[in-house]
This record gives structure tokens, sequence and C-alpha cells, in this order.
């Protein structure tokens, strides 16, 4: 800076834990009108007034205290308090604060639940389950941010020739490539066991999507899985382990109540429910759509509390509108929906169709 007439060298800046950092080869105690700062409105804050003291005890023009404060403030007034969690998930809700992401609605527990294994200091071995479009695969990767250290789905159909191909394609997505094709899931999981042994993230994330459609006839995959989580993760304080269906009968009895080698070895579950009438009246109005109690207890009577469903509402229709619009118009998007429902749940849907149809013919 020039004061009467020489240049000067000084150095005044804010740490990021607050602390005025002064670098100077000679003071000066002239000092500044301050009177342009009061209408700013930062002059109550204390950490301001007390950089304003030394900026204009060293003689430095008051916008460059005002733009270097704001700055300061600006980059820590949303300075995280769960600094390990932002590396592997966001907070869904400062973000919804922000106008960055859409509300969340519900959901509170189920990403409570996730922010904690997130943080902590141990593997978890954590089982998403519950009906189809409720959710669970959003819920997961929202949380997480969509950043894995592995990430796969199973496919719907196929065998385990198939099924294996997808696993060795989600695997080079991730950045490993195997030597020699695995021939089988202990195989394939050994694969995956060297992709975490490399990976240099703290939290080794990884996320296993329609489990159920990976276990086809005499697969190893349930052997895999438990030697991959007795055998080598859960040895480990890094792996957070997270595997989903929405085949529920088969996660219970092939997972949650395993009475093998995985009996009692998960760590959390979350049974993913439908939205309650509350939760659906808060995602009407988190969209700004207009309608009443009465009309979305008549909505909640037809698609239940599944997210997905109610995603399908327009603004500027009426309730008659939308339903027209959502199940029967000639692209509806739920049009075919009973048909690949049974198809997506059970192996053999045909049996399962025709008792509703009985049911449909004599109601």
């Amino acid at each position: 800076y020039i004061l009467d007439g020489e240049y000067k060298e000084m150095f005044i800046s804010i740490s990021e834990d607050g602390l005025i950092v002064i670098e100077t080869d000679e003071e000066n105690r002239e000092l500044q009108e301050i009177e342009n700062l009061k209408e700013t409105g930062l002059i109550e804050d204390e950490l301001y007034q007390k950089y304003v003291d030394v900026i204009t005890a060293t003689g430095l023009d008051m916008n460059f205290a005002k733009n270097d404060y704001m700055a300061f403030k600006g980059k820590n007034k949303n300075k995280s308090t769960t600094p390990m969690l932002d590396q592997y998930s966001r907070d869904l809700s400062l973000l919804a604060k922000e106008g960055k992401l859409d509300p969340v609605v519900g959901r509170e527990k189920e990403i409570g639940l996730l922010k904690s294994i997130s943080q902590d200091d141990q593997s978890h071995f954590l089982a998403v389950y519950g009906r189809r479009r409720i959710g669970k695969t959003f819920l997961i990767r929202e949380s997480f941010d969509y950043r894995f250290t592995f990430q796969h789905a199973g496919l719907s159909e196929g065998g385990m020739k198939e099924q294996l191909f997808a696993f060795v394609s989600s695997m080079k997505d991730a950045g490993y490539h195997f030597k020699c094709k695995p021939k089988n899931w202990l195989e394939a999981f050994e694969g995956l066991k060297d992709l975490i042994r490399q990976s240099n993230e703290k939290r080794k994330i990884i996320f296993i999507d329609e489990l159920s459609w990976m276990d086809t006839q005499k697969s190893d995959l349930m052997v895999a899985l438990e030697n991959f989580w007795n055998g080598f993760a859960s040895a480990r304080k890094d792996i957070v382990l997270i595997v989903c269906a929405s085949a529920t009968s088969w996660m219970l009895s092939k997972v949650v109540h395993n009475k093998g080698g995985l009996y009692n070895r998960l760590t959390q579950q979350i049974h993913l429910q439908a939205f309650c009438l509350r939760e659906c009246e808060e995602y009407i109005q988190s969209e700004g759509i207009a309608l009443n109690r009465e009309q979305i207890l008549q909505y909640y009577m037809i698609f239940g509390g599944v997210p997905y469903y109610w995603g399908f509402i327009k603004k500027g229709l009426s309730l008659a509108q939308n339903i027209d619009h959502t199940l029967f118009d000639r692209n509806a998007p739920l049009r075919d929906e009973f048909k690949y429902m049974y198809a997506s749940v059970f192996k053999n849907p045909e049996t399962y169709i025709k008792i509703i149809e009985i049911f449909y013919f004599f109601v």
C-alpha cells in the first residue's frame, strides 16, 4: 500500500480457524474512517470488528477489509461438522436448504443410519430391502453422492455366465482388470478384494444392488459373499458393504435370517417402507402441487405411498387428469407396470398373476 508517498509491504489475512494474521516490517498507527462499514451490517460481528481494528491501525483501505472478510466468511459459513462423512456422502438436508437439491421427504432415520456407518471406524455389512419402486437405490446413491469404490447391479435375466460378465464389466468401470475371467463367484470376489487393497480411499464403499438376481441356479454366490465378509471385510476397519434387493422374501431368507455362514453377520439393516400420508403431503407441498388432503388421500388409495408413483403427478392437472395421464394414456408411464412388476420380483410370475386375476373377476 501507499502511505505518505512511500510503498509499504504488509500482509494481513484471516486464517481458516478465524485468527487474524499480520506480517509487516513496519507498524503504522494512522486510523482511517470506517463510517462506510456501518452500512454493510457486518460491523456487529465481533471477529469482523477486531479485523477492522487491525486494518484501521495499519492504515489500509476499508474496502480491502470488507472484501477480505467477506471472502473469509463466505468460505466458512457452511463449514461442515462432519468432514469424514463429506468424503463419501452429501448432507441432503443442507443441500436442499441451499436450493441445490430437491427437499428430501422422509427417510430421516435411514439417512441418519447411513451417516453413522460412514463416520464409524469399523467395517459394516448393511442389507437394504423393500418392494420395488420404493426408493432403495435412490436413497443409497444420493446419500453417498454416487461415489463408490465399487458398485454393481445384478441382471434381471440371464444365467451365471451373464451375471459374471456384468460383474467383470462393473469391475472394469471401477478401474480393475482381471488377468483371467472368473469362472465362478469365488474367483470374482477375489478380484473385488484386490480392488479394495489397491484403493487409497479411507472408506471403501461397496454397493451391490439386486443381489437376488445374481443368485442363479447352482451358483456359488452366497458362498463367495460369506467368504468375502467373514474372511476379509470383517477383519478390516474401512469397508462398508451394502447389499440391496427388491425380492424381500429372498433377502430375508438368504441374508437377514441366514442360517449358515452369514448368520448374525449383518451390522445394520434397512427395511425401506412406503411413505405414510404425512410424507405424501410433504412431498406434494415440496413440489408446489395444489392438491388438498381429500385429493391426496384419493391418490394414496390408488398408488399407495410409493415415491416413484408420486413422482408422475404433474402441476396444473386435476387429480382425475393426473390419474389418466399416469395409467391410461396410450403412452402412460405405468400402463404396463402390473406386468413388469411381477416379472421383476418372481422368477415364475405367471402363477401369481393368475391368482390376482381370479380375485379381480370375483370382486
